[in-house]
């Protein structure tokens, strides 16, 4: 037997090593709990999700002015970080457009990278008004900071072959110029440190610095070494941009081209617009709902790359989904009304999805069909509405479909809308449904849908295995806004100006590049385009039409994001109606004073159709 005195140590240690490892499993339940909560818009720089950075390193030091100053970057880490793990990093850069701003820009973004797992870091860089410098010099500082982390990935606890690089507008350009950049490395500093991230993270970024591209005047000399745009070859790092179609400082077109390039030279970019959305859109300040939008987007590009896992940690304020029940829960959306039915099936893509609010009634009532906008790239169905709109006498559904940004083209949107009108009628008994009462509406892309669908031949097949295509997807009329009536780029560019093409609808969901692409080889989009114009399928039995535009009537078009909804459109469907005798109302912007107005109101067409 062993002497008792021999088994105190024994007994001492297997205690203590129970207790570290009970302590160590603590933490790391403690960060898994932390990395599964779900956060909403409203809770974006409030309790856990603070927007304080968890500590502040010197980079570099620099001369301003005859003194010196301290470069400093601000870590956000993530819950049970420790030195000896190997996490992955974002290094972010804040905008200003080179000549101010602080790194509190891109705090949100780094501390949900940290809630996610990752270390986050937002990088003071010299500014003009600060320093007195040039953009050269955030370029410099750019690189220093990329090339410090990596140098200190080990005490950081990051993987320093997984770090990624993002930035907002100016921001976004020096990050961008970190990869693609050669010119302007800090003098004296290892430049065999690589300062190329694995990734780019992009919001409104500054892409190009030629003769027309942004602030041009400031690196006039030397604007081919640091316009990004211009060097992007076959080793650019996966691209992740997010930008508003009515940005002033950064066109569409440009943003476009740098995705040409990209794809050009076999690489990956992740271009997301946000249809009337302007520069900073996504900023706190701005709109909270929108920066939730982005980094959702954001978390999926990380996450199809490796360096998150898992869901996102933030659900939008008009999502059906709930945080965590034990979070602090922040006050639902305003008189929100759920769906009866939600995300139910109607197709077999997983982006067909719907939405339905029944209108309780002892008869079968009518339908409003909801398509909704976003060029057919973006958008998503309705999660929530408002009480007054379902106690007008009829139910509401809306629908999801396949995205162009997720890899989809025509005529899958088109299908998707069509098959959304059988499935209701495949319901009509089980969610109490007048079949000779559905109507579609929507805007933008959604309103080009809703007409597609009620102007469309009948697509039923009696004699299908598939028990939803046997209804028929003929409606009893379509009501939208700003819709476009015709996808004909010729028709587009003489009756409403070549401005349109600032916006990517018109050619992007057939497959073209640009809107030169398109016209220059419209015989091979023909076909394909005028399928998806609903001018095209006009015929004497549709049945009635309202459109509305809430943009001022100019030709040519000055803007893309005037062009792509322009009344012209809601004129070329007008007069071809007329002479096919189809009813058609035409409802002006307000402020477009001087023009006719329909004989009956929005609400009324629907009243008359739904409800009589």
């Amino acid at each position: 037997m062993m002497n008792q005195k021999m088994l105190s140590p024994i007994l001492i240690v297997t205690l203590c090593l129970s207790a570290l490892a009970s302590a160590a499993d603590g933490k790391l339940q403690d960060a898994q709990a932390q990395q599964s909560r779900v956060w909403t818009p409203e809770e974006i720089g409030k309790g856990t999700f603070s927007q304080r950075p968890d500590k502040s390193l010197v980079y570099k030091t620099v001369d301003n002015k005859g003194e010196p100053a301290e470069l400093k970057l601000q870590v956000f880490l993530p819950k049970g970080h420790q030195a000896s793990d190997r996490r992955p990093a974002a290094v972010f850069f804040h905008g200003g457009g080179w000549r101010g701003g602080t790194p509190d820009h891109m705090y949100p973004q780094c501390r949900y990278l940290a809630l996610r797992g990752m270390v986050a870091i937002s990088v003071q860089y010299r500014t003009i008004k600060v320093f007195g410098t040039t953009p050269k010099e955030c370029v410099k500082d750019g690189k220093s900071a990329m090339r410090w982390v990596r140098t200190h990935a080990a005490e950081l606890g990051i993987d320093p072959s997984r770090i990624v690089a993002g930035g907002g507008s100016a921001g976004g350009h020096i990050a961008a110029a970190t990869a693609l950049v050669e010119a302007f490395d800090e003098a004296g500093e290892d430049a065999s440190v690589s300062c190329r991230p694995g990734a780019l993270v992009l919001f409104n970024p500054v892409f190009d610095n030629g003769p027309q591209g942004f602030r041009n005047s400031l690196v006039r000399e030397y604007w081919r070494d640091i316009s990004p745009i211009d060097h992007i070859d076959g080793n650019t790092p996966p691209t992740f941009v997010i930008l508003g179609t009515k940005d002033k400082h950064i066109p569409v077109e440009t943003a476009k081209r740098f995705e040409r390039l990209m794809k050009e030279n076999g690489r990956r970019c992740d271009l997301h617009l946000y249809e009337g959305r302007k520069h900073g859109f996504y900023n706190i300040w701005e709109d909270r709902n929108a920066l939730a939008d982005t980094m959702i987007r954001m978390d999926r590009f990380l996450s199809s790359l490796g360096y998150l896992e898992g869901d996102p940690a933030l659900v939008l304020a008009t999502d059906g989904n709930k945080p965590d029940a034990q979070a602090s829960q922040p006050a639902k959306k305003a008189n929100a009304v759920e769906p009866s039915f939600k995300d139910v099936s109607y197709g077999a893509h997983k982006k067909e999805l719907m939405n339905f609010w029944q209108f309780k009634s002892e008869n079968p009532v009518g339908v409003l069909l909801q398509i909704h906008g976003g060029g057919w790239m973006g958008g998503n169905k309705d999660e929530t509405l408002r009480p007054h709109q379902i106690k007008n006498g009829y139910s509401v559904a809306s629908i999801s479909y396949p995205l162009v940004n997720e890899g989809a083209q025509q005529p899958e949107m088109l299908n998707a809308a069509l098959r959304s009108v059988q499935f209701l009628r495949y319901k009509a008994k089980e969610w109490n449904i007048n079949p000779q009462r559905i109507v579609v509406t929507g805007g933008s892309a959604g309103g080009c849908s809703s007409l597609l669908v009620a102007l469309h031949d009948d697509v039923a097949n009696p004699k299908s295995s598939d028990p939803v295509e046997r209804f028929s997807s003929r409606v009893a009329g379509a009501m939208v806004a700003g819709a476009q009536t015709t996808m004909n780029p010729f028709v587009i560019k003489q009756r409403i100006g070549a401005k349109t093409f600032d916006n990517p609808m018109p050619y992007k969901a057939f497959g073209a590049e640009t809107a030169q692409d398109l016209m220059d080889n419209w015989d091979t989009y023909k076909a394909l385009s005028e399928k998806c114009s609903p001018i095209t399928h006009l015929s004497k039995d549709d049945p009635p039409l309202h459109l509305y535009y809430n943009v001022m009537r100019e030709f040519p078009t000055t803007k893309g994001g005037n062009g792509i909804h322009s009344p012209i459109f809601g004129e070329i469907m007008l007069e071809a109606c007329q002479e096919m005798g189809v009813e058609c109302h035409l409802q002006y912007w307000q402020k477009d004073e001087g023009r006719p107005k329909p004989a009956i109101s929005r609400q009324q067409f629907l009243n008359k159709l739904l409800l009589k």
